[in-house]
Order: structure tokens, then sequence, then C-alpha cells
């Protein structure tokens, strides 16, 4: 049986993470040890984790250096065959890391598995949309997984899900085998996208498993890092222009080339929106510097003039 170590960044998460834990600690399949990395928090933190007598839980701490930084710490320091994250403000439902685990070891080479999930209000509790709603999952080439409403992703995953419109890396839902990484770490330069970076290092290296269950909550609240949305795609252009030295073969290339000069184009836009001109430019720039794509970057300034026009 594989065992898996849970990895918890925290930082001023006082609030949320004794919940959070609470939801690894009900797992019908438990984990060998709960890594919570503590990144420099200044709220009394570590006394909520102290409170926990699970022999399980492990807390480290560190410099307040950004969760990438955190995550690297914890899997430096884990020992389980399987790695799975949970953000210190989410919770997973009891059936999360079981049904991890069935969809890594359905085959030798699937690398990693991730799951749906909601997002939830936490001022008001409402439940909003699943996550599955938003990819474009139906676009992918896939065959049945081990299990009901799973599927293995076939052929080259980086190529598949580098097209997709929204490219499936919330760490709170994935989980990863250890021994494929072979080192891989999170680029700690990156403060927001740097999960689309790291799955997609890993979505190179094997295939991969999904299942449409809601399997963990998300939460939404004021100081979630994400909040401003409409400068991710600024933030997913630099994340995606940062694997450039590490795409080989010409169909990866054709296919992550096409979505680079997307995703600058998409920051272009974002940018014009906003009235920072001279940064849109710089984007549309960097979209004409990547090779090929040529509609792609035709229906990019088609899209930038827009933009501009109801600016």
């Amino acid at each position: 049986m594989s065992t898996v170590s849970v990895i918890v960044p925290t930082y001023n998460a006082r609030k949320y993470i004794a919940e959070a834990l609470r939801s690894v600690l009900g797992q019908s399949l438990p984990p060998v040890e709960i890594l919570v990395v503590d990144d420099g928090s200044t709220d009394g933190t570590e006394s909520v984790i102290q409170a926990f007598s699970d022999s399980r839980i492990r807390y480290l701490r560190q410099e307040n250096r950004g969760v990438s930084s955190a995550r690297n710490f914890g899997m430096r320091e884990a020992s389980g065959d399987l790695i799975a994250f949970l953000d210190a403000d989410d919770r997973w439902r009891p059936e999360m890391l079981e049904t991890q685990v069935a969809l890594v070891n359905a085959r030798s080479d699937v690398v990693c598995s991730f799951t749906n999930f909601v997002r939830f209000v936490d001022s008001t509790r409402e439940t909003l949309s699943d996550q599955f709603r938003y990819y474009e999952l139906a676009w992918l080439c896939t065959s049945d997984g081990p299990l009901p409403e799973s599927r293995i992703v076939e052929g080259d995953a980086f190529s598949q899900f580098v097209q997709l419109g929204i490219i499936p890396a919330f760490t709170q839902v994935m989980m990863f085998r250890r021994a494929a990484l072979n080192g891989l770490s999170f680029n700690e330069s990156l403060r927001i996208c740097e999960d689309t970076q790291f799955a997609l290092r890993v979505y190179m290296l094997g295939a991969v498993a999904f299942t449409s269950n809601v399997l963990a909550e998300i939460r939404r609240h004021d100081s979630n890092t994400t909040l401003d949305y409409r400068m991710v795609a600024v933030h997913e252009a630099e994340a995606l222009s940062g694997l450039n030295a590490e795409v080989k073969g010409a169909e990866r290339r054709r296919r992550y080339h096409d979505r680079l000069v997307k995703a600058r184009f998409d920051a272009a836009c974002v940018l014009m929106s906003r009235g920072s001109r001279l940064d849109s430019v710089r984007q549309v720039l960097a979209a004409f510097q990547v090779s090929g794509s040529h509609l792609r970057k035709a229906k990019g300034l088609a899209r930038l003039a827009l933009t501009a026009l109801q600016g």
C-alpha cells in the first residue's frame, strides 16, 4: 500500500487551519504524516497546531519566503510515496486521499492525479459552482479510469493540457508520485501561477488521471492571494514563458507556443483595460517573439484593438 505525505503550507491562517487539519485527520485512508510548514506566521498559528495531539502532525517553521518555498520545504521533508497539498484555508471531503491513491496507482505511468472541487464564500457559506464546469476536459484524449467518473489522459499529457483555456493546476486537489518528480520543485520567484508552471512540468513526465467527483472545498475570502482575478492573466503569461527551455519536441513546442501567444494577448488585453498601455505593448512584443502561431497572433491583435476601443 502506498504511503501519503500531506503538506499544508500556512501563513497567518490561524482562523482556518484547524478546520483544514481536521479534514485531513478525517480521511478514510489516513496519511502517514501531515507536514505543516509555517511560512513565518505572526498570528499565533503555532499554538493552534500544537493543540493537536496526533503524532502524524509535524510542525515546521521557516522565515517568510512565500508559498512555493513552503511547499518545497515540505517536499524535502516528506517520506511518503505520494504527496498531496492542502492550503491552510481549504478543506477536503473524507474520500479525497483514498480516491487519489486509487487514481495514481491505476497504472505505473501515472505521475499525478486531480479531482473536482467547489468554492464557497467564507462570509456567507454560499457554495459556488464546481470547477470542472470551467475546464475543457472533453478536448482531452482519455480512457476509463479505475473508478466511476474517472479518466486517464492518453498520449502526451502536456500537449493536451497546455492547449486548454484553464489549465488544471490547483495543488489542493492534486496528488503526485514522489519518485516521478525526481527533485522537481516550485519556482520560488513566482508568487502567483507558480502552481500552473509546476503542474505543466509534471504533465511532461507521464500520464495523468482525474475524477469529476467533488472532493474538496476551496474557501473564498478577502485575503485570497488571487483576489484580483483579472491580473492572473499577466502572471500566467510569465509562468508559461518560464517553461520555454524545457519544452522539447515539435508537437509539444507547437502547442506550447500557441498557448503562450494566447497568454501574452490575454495579459495585453487586461493591461490595456486597466490603462497600462505601455505594459500592454510589451506583452504584444513578447507575443511576436514567439515562433509560429500566426493565426493566434492575428486574433490577439483583433481582441486587443477591440479592448482599446471599449476602453
